[in-house]
């Protein structure tokens, strides 16, 4: 099941972000961050998949902080991921 790849895909790839924008490794975190997009992807197109995308932006450009700052600002990413936890434990 999709939601189960997910749930199981994605905070791996979150600590990898987080550790690569941390450590200024701003190329391996827009990678990161464009397979967590990806994943994302399946179940919302909209802010969470936005909050992405900035987040790539600016690590591609070598914009240090402001890869961090929206790293560490992903509400709607979070909430989409606790939504796609939800489907698993109703589903």
């Amino acid at each position: 099941m999709m939601s189960e790849m997910a749930v199981e895909d994605a905070p791996p790839l979150i600590a990898e972000i987080d550790t690569d924008v941390a450590e200024g490794r701003l190329a391996d975190a827009a990678a990161s961050a464009h397979s967590l997009k990806g994943t994302l992807s399946t179940f919302e197109s909209g802010s969470p998949v936005k909050e992405l995308q900035l987040m790539i932006d600016a690590a591609r450009a070598a914009q240090v902080d402001e890869a961090a700052r929206r790293q560490q600002s992903r509400v709607a990413v979070q909430s989409l991921l606790s939504e796609i936890e939800a489907l698993n434990t109703n589903g």
